[in-house]
């Protein structure tokens, strides 16, 4: 990453723009080609770490196409310890399994610790259950082999459906007996 350690002022085309430390001038395109990305999953990353809390973003007001990407001061130790404690909740083969697929998904074959955690929090809007579910159909499939990264995955967990209670089935005519119920099953 080329964030500044200092405060300084950076020439971008005919402007002068301020930058304090940790800012950087960022632009999709170069990044792309230097990352070996496109466009499209290079604003994928950046909107991902906004979401995860680790990156803000100024637009200057002097050049509208100027753009200060701001990272947050989380240290990588810190996002290490954040990624484990999230990866706890599930099983440790499977996230590993997962991340190393989303990784082969990179033609550097390497995800950032920072995305990882971005996942991570993603998920925790849905049950364990339909995660775990979702990463089986996923690697099972072979997504990753087809090139469909981490947003792929996403899409799988938004779609799979949450596993029904113990006892139950998928169909609501059908109740699991309870004696509070029990007169409600024999009335109908």
């Amino acid at each position: 990453m080329k964030a500044s350690y200092k405060e300084f002022d950076a020439i971008v085309g005919l402007q002068v723009v301020h930058l304090m430390p940790g800012q950087f001038i960022f632009g999709r395109r170069i990044a792309a080609k230097e990352m070996g990305l496109t466009e499209r999953q290079i604003r994928t990353i950046l909107d991902l770490l906004r979401k995860a809390g680790n990156l803000t973003i100024k637009t200057t007001s002097k050049r509208p196409h100027t753009r200060i990407k701001e990272l947050k001061n989380k240290n990588p130790e810190a996002i290490s310890n954040e990624i484990s404690l999230l990866k706890n909740k599930y099983n440790q083969k499977l996230i590993d399994s997962v991340f190393h697929a989303i990784a082969l998904t990179r033609k550097t074959g390497k995800v950032a610790n920072s995305i990882l955690l971005a996942q991570l929090k993603s998920w925790e809007r849905y049950s364990i259950e339909q995660v775990e579910s979702a990463i089986r159909a996923y690697l099972d499939k072979d997504y990753a082999g087809q090139g469909k990264d981490e947003k792929y995955l996403m899409g799988i967990i938004r779609n799979q459906k949450p596993a029904t209670n113990p006892g139950t089935t998928g169909d609501p005519r059908l109740k699991l007996f309870t004696p509070e119920n029990e007169h409600e099953l024999y009335e109908n």
